[in-house]
C-alpha cells in the first residue's frame, strides 16, 4: 500500500483457474452481512449464540480463546469494516468502553475520516468493476505505462459516471447525509 493512496489492494484471479465463478462467491460472501457477523464474533454456536436475534458473545478469557479471537479479528478479516466499529461487541469487552472513548476523542478532535464505517454502496455491491480495483485501476496502469494517453482518464470518469458512478455518489451522499444529521 501507498501511504496517502486510495488504492490499497487488488483482487486477481489467475487465468488457471478452473473455477474463477468460485473466487467471485467468495468475494460476495466476504463483504456480506454474515461474513462481518463472523470476522466480529467468530462462529454461531461455538463463539456466540442468539437470543431473540440479539448477539450474545463469549468474550475470551485465556491466551487460547484470545489467539482464536484474534484470527477472525484481525487475520481473517483483510478487507472490510473493523471490530472497532462494532458498539454493542466493543460494549461487553474488558476495556472495550476505554476504546469506544478514544475512538470518540479521535473522531472529535483528530483528522476527520467522513467515510469512517461507510458501508459498501448498494451500486457498488452489484457492480464492483465500478469500484478503486476494477475500472480505475485498469485505466490508471494504462495510462502509467504509457499504453493510453493521460487524456484518456476524462473518458474513464465519463463512463463510469454512466455505468452507475453517479449512483454511487448518490448512495454515499444520502449514507453521509443519514449519518450526519445534526
Amino acid at each position: 500500500m501507498l501511504i496517502g493512496s486510495p488504492v490499497n489492494m487488488a483482487w486477481s484471479i489467475p487465468k488457471s483457474n478452473k473455477h474463477p465463478e468460485e473466487a467471485i462467491k467468495f468475494l460476495n460472501w466476504f463483504y456480506s452481512e454474515e461474513a462481518l457477523k463472523f470476522l466480529d464474533y467468530g462462529l454461531e454456536g461455538e463463539d456466540y449464540s442468539l437470543e431473540n436475534g440479539k448477539v450474545n458473545y463469549k468474550y475470551p478469557t485465556n491466551a487460547d480463546e484470545i489467539n482464536k479471537e484474534n484470527m477472525h479479528l484481525m487475520f481473517l478479516r483483510f478487507a472490510g469494516p473493523s471490530y472497532l466499529a462494532n458498539e454493542s461487541f466493543m460494549k461487553g469487552r474488558k476495556d472495550g468502553d476505554v476504546i469506544a472513548n478514544a475512538i470518540k476523542i479521535a473522531k472529535a478532535e483528530g483528522r476527520q475520516d467522513d467515510g469512517l464505517d461507510m458501508p459498501i454502496p448498494p451500486t457498488l455491491q452489484s457492480k464492483p468493476e465500478l469500484g478503486k480495483n476494477g475500472l480505475w485501476m485498469e485505466t490508471t496502469a494504462k495510462i502509467m505505462t504509457g499504453k493510453d494517453p493521460v487524456d484518456s482518464f476524462d473518458k474513464f470518469v465519463e463512463d463510469w459516471k454512466k455505468r452507475g458512478g453517479d449512483q454511487i455518489i448518490k448512495d454515499a451522499t444520502e449514507w453521509y447525509n443519514a449519518k450526519n444529521k445534526k
